[in-house]
């Protein structure tokens, strides 16, 4: 690992991690289980500084609530979405990893 170059390590980088992934999702799921949390999963970026834990559950049929804590960095946000009817949603985030924002989204299904 000390003689590869930027581009090995970050292709060694992203295999270990798929392998970390593959062996993770049966303790997620787990992990899932014991708390009620609908998802636990490990997100992984481009580079390994983007690894994230996520846990997200909804607290109601229209509201999800997600929590992002950086495995690497030590970044986190708290993502909300939120049904407002048929088409309209609203997705908030807050947090030091990509700071605080809101979008409202509407959707057409054909």
């Amino acid at each position: 690992m000390s003689q590869a170059t930027g581009n090995d390590g970050e292709v060694l980088y992203q295999a270990a991690t798929s392998l970390a992934i593959v062996g993770g999702e049966m303790l997620a799921e787990r992990i899932a289980m014991r708390f009620g949390l609908e998802e636990v999963r490990i997100e992984t970026g481009t580079t390994t500084t983007d690894t994230s834990l996520v846990l997200g559950t909804s607290l109601s049929p229209r509201l999800y609530i997600r929590y992002i804590q950086g495995l690497i960095e030590s970044t986190s946000a708290v993502q909300v979405r939120y049904d407002l009817g048929t088409h309209w949603t609203v997705l908030t985030e807050s947090g030091t990893r990509t700071g605080n924002g809101a979008d409202l989204l509407f959707k057409l299904e054909r």
